[in-house]
């Protein structure tokens, strides 16, 4: 009988020991659990972080997109009125070239009409002598 109280006992001390360490396994669990738990929640919020982040970044995008598009448009209308002076030079030299040229032929007509005039003289002259 002795030996068969001992004999409990000690499978009595062997289960708790079990049970302890299946409770110390429990807490484990629990503490690993709770731990991934907290990990999960900190990537989360950093997720959550880096999404308002790249939300950010696509909006200074999109703004630096209608920037570069004003940009262009502002090159462009600057390309139309630099295209315009340059037409509105080259007129303004053809009609100056005009004007030296009419400018020349009356001086010339101007010149013809003095000899024409003098001639006058010279016979108008004779008539009075």
């Amino acid at each position: 009988m002795r030996s068969l109280a001992n004999r409990t006992q000690q499978s009595t001390q062997e289960i708790q020991g079990l049970i302890e360490q299946l409770q110390d396994g429990a807490n484990d669990a629990v503490a690993a659990m709770r731990g991934s738990a907290s990990h999960a929640q900190s990537n989360l919020v950093e997720a959550d972080s880096a999404a308002q982040a790249l939300g950010r970044i696509v909006a200074t995008v999109e703004e630096l997109d209608g920037l570069n598009q004003q940009i262009a448009t502002a090159a462009e209308e600057q390309s139309q009125v630099a295209q315009d002076i340059d037409r509105n030079i080259t007129n303004v030299s053809g009609l100056s070239e005009q004007a030296h040229e009419g400018t020349a032929a009356v001086l010339s007509a101007n010149q013809r009409v003095k000899e024409h005039m003098a001639g006058l003289r010279v016979v108008l002259g004779r008539f009075r002598t």
